[in-house]
Order: C-alpha cells, then structure tokens, then sequence
C-alpha cells in the first residue's frame, strides 16, 4: 500500500459489485501467506469476511451502522473490544458467529470503527491497523491520478473490444 499500486484488477462492467470481484480473486488467485486485506465499508459481509479466513487470509474494514454487529453472546468469553457478526440466517441454520475485533478511532474528523479479524493486539495494534487504513486511501487517489494523468475519465473507443483494449 506504500507504493500505491494495486496487487491486481478486474475489469467489468458499471453495475458489477468490487465485493464479487474480491470474492473471485480469493477463489482464481493466490495471495501471499496471511494477507491483510485493508478496505473500505462497501467490503462488508459474512460471505466475503468467511471467504477470506477460509483462504487463510485477514482483514481490516471501516464499518458503518449498516453492520449489525453483537457485543456479548451468551457462554461466550469476550473482551471490550471483541465483537460477533451473526446474521439471523446463519444463527437460525446453527452456523457459528464471526468473532471480530472492533477498533474505535477518534479523530478531528470524529469517529470511525474498523473491524478486524486480526484478534491479538500484539500482531496488529490499534495504531497499526488505522495507519493501515489510511493508507489505502492513497491508492484510491492513485487510481483517481491515472484516470487524469492518461485521460479515461472518458473512454475513447467506440467498439467493445476496442474498449478492452483502452483499458488495459
């Protein structure tokens, strides 16, 4: 995230979701060992947090109240800051909850949460994940640069396989 490049892409079209196109990268492609997914709130849900575990992987993703995370189940040991994501469906299928790490951040701008499946604060501090999460704001201002940089705000191409081609 440092350098501000992306690790991979997907073209597709306007109405594609980038949580699909996450979920196939997990499934067609192999990550390094226990990568850390870092990103934004439009990357949430059990189905996509449960495929990235299950590919050995963690991540670090802002949430908003449209999350409905527990704090506290019933027989289950929790911390301040360990959380549950069970969605109604799952419970009722007897598919065990998501335990979660949540991270409160305060900042001039207010508060934000961020949600991790990384649990000990030893291998990923507070600290660390939110200068993770900022950081990957710069790859979106890269992404934003190039557009400018080699004019696509506005694909040229007027046949659909010509457009690939622009893209690429």
């Amino acid at each position: 995230m440092g350098l501000r490049m992306p690790w991979c892409w997907k073209m597709a079209g306007a109405y594609v979701k980038e949580r699909e196109h996450l979920k196939s990268f997990l499934e067609k492609m192999k990550f390094p060992e226990n990568t850390l997914f870092c990103a934004d709130a439009g990357f949430t849900g059990y189905e996509l947090w449960a495929a990235m575990r299950k590919a050995g992987h963690h991540f670090v993703i802002r949430v908003g109240a449209n999350v409905n995370l527990l704090s506290k189940l019933a027989n289950a040991q929790t911390r301040d800051d360990l959380v549950f994501l069970w969605p109604a469906k799952l419970a009722r299928k007897n598919q065990p909850p998501m335990m979660l790490r949540l991270i409160k951040i305060q900042d001039s701008r207010g508060t934000m949460y961020l949600v991790t499946s990384v649990l000990s604060t030893r291998d990923l501090s507070n600290t660390m994940a939110h200068r993770l999460y900022k950081m990957r704001w710069g790859i979106e201002v890269q992404f934003r640069s190039v557009k400018q940089t080699f004019g696509k705000r506005k694909l040229k191409s007027r046949t659909p396989e010509n457009v690939l081609v622009e893209l690429e």
